[in-house]
């Protein structure tokens, strides 16, 4: 049967995204994917004879386009402290929404946080963010048939004014590892940073309703890649010095030269603290090219008294 192009069950068009107060623009298509686990019912004989309802889960996946605000950056990086055993949702239900601009089916997903968070590309022909993945596990401590339990659903006008270019933070970062003597007190790169975060996040469940929460499960990690100019083979075995000579074994601690790494973009742009960084992989070429291809330093989660420190902290330079 035929199908008219201006049916009105034909739906497309980009959106916005607003969570916690703060507006999300992205740089292309907001994916989103609603997933039922199941349980097979099984019979001798049979087989599955019948599915069961486990578990409910909703990602919503994009890439921001590019603006830096304190606000923005609060939203996208939670999860600094990442204490271990400690729910990294949000202490009260925060919804996420997205709003169409031809205002058709604008979605609420109820309780979403970030589960995981974007990889920053700092530098001068870059934008800042790479894709941010939100997970909605439906409004806590109600049963899945509540109305709306995880998602709502209504046509509403789009309104929305505030998508602006100059927000857009595209500019050369300085870097500097701890207190330590040149090269690493001014790193110089090809084309800047990528930051890698992974804090360790894992479902918790109840029987009643699946999954209640996510904690933090003591496993973070974070990367922290460039291109450097002007780094000798010698300095990246001054800076991995653990690796051989006096009072080094096997099985002896690799962060005798940890550092925290600094990248500031200056007055007005972001600014990443990354704790504790050692060199974990230094790797070089004799050839044409710059003799030190690419530095990977790593974090090494440290203590104070006995409590973790803090993983890393992204903010902005007044």
């Amino acid at each position: 049967m035929p199908i008219s192009r201006t049916d009105s069950t034909i739906i497309r068009g980009p959106a916005i995204i607003t969570y916690n107060s703060v507006t999300l623009y992205a740089k292309d298509d907001i994916k989103v994917k609603t997933s039922l686990s199941l349980l097979d019912i099984a019979a001798s004989g049979y087989g599955a004879i019948d599915q069961r309802m486990k578990q409910v889960l909703t990602e919503i996946t994009f890439t921001p386009h590019g603006e830096v605000t304190s606000g923005i950056l609060g939203v996208l990086f939670p999860h600094a402290a990442a204490v271990t055993g400690s729910s990294a949702m949000p202490a009260t239900d925060k919804d996420l929404v997205i709003w169409p601009y031809n205002g058709k089916e604008k979605v609420t997903y109820k309780n979403a946080f970030v589960s995981k968070m974007p990889d920053l590309s700092l530098g001068a022909t870059k934008t800042a963010f790479g894709s941010v993945t939100f997970t909605a596990i439906g409004t806590n401590n109600a049963a899945w048939s509540v109305a709306e339990h995880f998602a709502a659903i209504a046509d509403a006008a789009f309104t929305d004014t505030g998508l602006s270019a100059s927000g857009v933070k595209v500019v050369p970062y300085t870097a500097v590892l701890g207190s330590l003597a040149a090269p690493w007190n001014s790193i110089k790169t090809k084309s800047g940073w990528t930051i890698t975060f992974d804090v360790g996040i894992e479902p918790y469940e109840e029987d009643s309703v699946g999954i209640m929460d996510h904690i933090y499960n003591g496993q973070a990690k974070i990367s922290a890649k460039c291109n450097p100019i002007g780094i000798k083979v010698a300095d990246l075995h001054g800076l991995m010095a653990t690796f051989q000579g006096s009072g080094t074994a096997r099985g002896a601690s690799a962060t005798g030269n940890k550092a925290d790494l600094v990248i500031s973009g200056g007055s007005g742009n972001p600014t990443v603290t990354l704790k504790n960084m050692i060199l974990s992989d230094g790797a070089h070429r004799y050839g044409v090219g710059d003799r030190v291809e690419e530095l990977d330093l790593m974090s090494s989660r440290g203590l104070t008294t006995g409590v973790f420190d803090a993983v890393f902290s992204v903010g902005m330079v007044a």
